[in-house]
This record gives structure tokens, C-alpha cells and sequence, in this order.
């Protein structure tokens, strides 16, 4: 009817008329689908081989187990996911984790395994999914194992294939630094005491600066996941609170350590 007309009219007017040049046509948002009907992305294939996501920016559904839960707005604000056993690709340079960006709800906890949708990005050198649209618990069970690792590294490049990854270290690690445990939890973990490359070295020497890059292949920092400063209580590494009673020293071994690769 003339409405209708009148209507059509003014929805022709508003756009504006490029003869020769292509269609943005965005593709239609991928369908969230259901727990295990195999439409999901592979989480290796978001990761990739390269130091960051190839194709930042692009929405997909990933299905993981959870393996590390930091939602909240004390803690990371997100949770890392990991390609259950049964998926995982045979390419070593590929990681099968990723952070997931979503601190609210619904809650999701260790071993769940969860259905998400979201945008791939990079996030201070770290590959997420953000922008989360769907997320689900699905009512199946699924396990991940830990994947092997040990200090120090060959390079510090050979971490990317492992980021957002559910590691375990079989050899005891030293607590070597512990400036930042009362303000961050953070504890600094080595293969063995480590000692300052001047302390053994002249400085500026070829045998100073090869030390100190094996100081760095050598280490990582130990963190409980809490983004607030001074947290209350503090957490010793075996995981109970620190007290009089449950304390460390510099020097101290810590066994069996295991975390998620940030």
C-alpha cells in the first residue's frame, strides 16, 4: 500500500549510491550449535604456529575443557580452556589452550567442559577469545593431561606453542625471587640457584650476557591468579595460606609444580 511505498522510498535514499564498487556484505554471525555436533573451530587452529592468532578479528565456537577458572573481577576476569585429549593435533608448534575472556556469568569451573563463542584477539602478546556472545556447560565429561615441561628452555620462543596450556614440571624449582609475593603473589621459580652474571662475570662480557639468557631460559613466575594488589590472605606456593606457621624461604624447592602457561 502507499504506506509500504513511502516506506521503501526513504530506505533507498539513506544509502548512498556506489556504482562499480564491491558489497560490504559482513557474513551472518556463526550459529552457537549444541555441545559435540562437530561444528566447532579446533583451538589449535585459532592459536596457529605464528606467535599470534592468523585471523584476528573472526568469530568462532570453540568447545574445551576448563582448565585454569580466573573469572571475577579480583582475578583475570576469564578462564582458560584446552582441547580435550581426544582432539589434540599432532602439530607440537600448534597450542591446543586458550583464554577465554568472560568473567560473569554463568560460572564454569575446573573440568567443566564448555561450548563458547566469541572473537579472536590478542591480548598483551597473549591469544583469547573476547567479545564472548554464547557460553555453555555441556553435559558431557571430558579430561585434558598435563602436558610435560621442564626448565630452562632452549629459547624463550619455545613457550608460545604451549601458551594458555595446562603444564606440569617434574623436576623441583628453586624459589629464586619473591620481591613482588606480598603486593602480587608472584614467586620467581628457577632450575637451581641462580646467581647475578656480574656476580661470576666481568661486566659487559660475552660470558655475562650468555648467563644472564640462560638466567631468563631458565625461569617463570609463579602467580594465584589474583589481579588485586596487597591480597589478603597471601598464598603460599603449595597452594594453603601463608602464615607463621606455613612459610618459604629463598632457596626453598617446590615439587610438582602445575599451572596454566599465561
Amino acid at each position: 500500500d502507499g504506506s509500504d511505498t513511502d516506506q521503501n522510498a526513504d530506505d533507498f535514499a539513506f544509502r548512498s549510491i556506489t556504482p562499480g564498487a564491491a558489497n560490504d556484505c559482513p557474513p551472518p554471525p556463526k550459529p552457537f550449535g549444541t555441545c559435540g555436533d562437530g561444528q566447532e573451530t579446533p583451538i589449535h587452529a585459532i592459536q596457529d604456529a605464528g606467535a599470534a592468532t592468523p585471523d584476528p578479528g573472526s568469530e568462532h565456537v570453540v568447545e574445551g575443557v576448563v582448565v585454569g577458572d580466573f573469572q571475577g573481577s579480583g582475578g583475570l576476569n576469564g578462564f582458560f580452556v584446552q582441547e580435550e585429549n581426544a582432539d589434540v593435533d599432532t602439530d607440537d608448534q600448534t597450542s591446543e589452550g586458550l583464554f577465554v575472556a568472560a568473567g560473569g556469568t554463568p560460572d564454569v569451573a575446573e573440568g567443566d567442559l564448555v561450548r563458547v563463542q566469541g572473537t579472536a584477539s590478542e591480548s598483551f602478546g597473549r591469544t583469547q577469545l573476547g567479545s564472548v556472545t554464547n557460553l555453555a556447560v555441556c553435559p558431557a565429561e571430558a579430561s585434558v593431561t598435563p602436558a610435560g615441561a621442564e626448565l630452562p628452555v632452549a629459547a624463550i620462543s619455545d613457550w608460545e606453542p604451549r601458551e594458555g596450556m595446562l603444564l606440569s614440571f617434574a623436576q623441583p624449582l628453586t624459589i629464586s625471587e619473591y620481591f613482588n609475593f606480598d603486593r602480587f603473589n608472584e614467586t620467581v621459580l628457577t632450575d637451581g640457584r641462580q646467581f647475578q652474571p656480574t656476580h661470576v662475570h666481568e661486566p659487559g662480557s660475552p660470558e655475562a650476557a650468555a648467563l644472564a639468557d640462560a638466567n631468563r631460559r631458565g625461569q617463570l613466575t609463579l602467580d594465584d591468579g589474583r589481579n588485586s594488589q596487597n591480597p589478603d590472605p597471601a598464598i603460599h606456593p603449595n597452594g594453603a595460606t601463608f602464615d607463621l606457621t606455613n612459610l618459604f624461604r629463598g632457596g626453598d624447592t617446590v615439587e610438582d609444580v602445575t599451572g596454566v602457561l599465561d
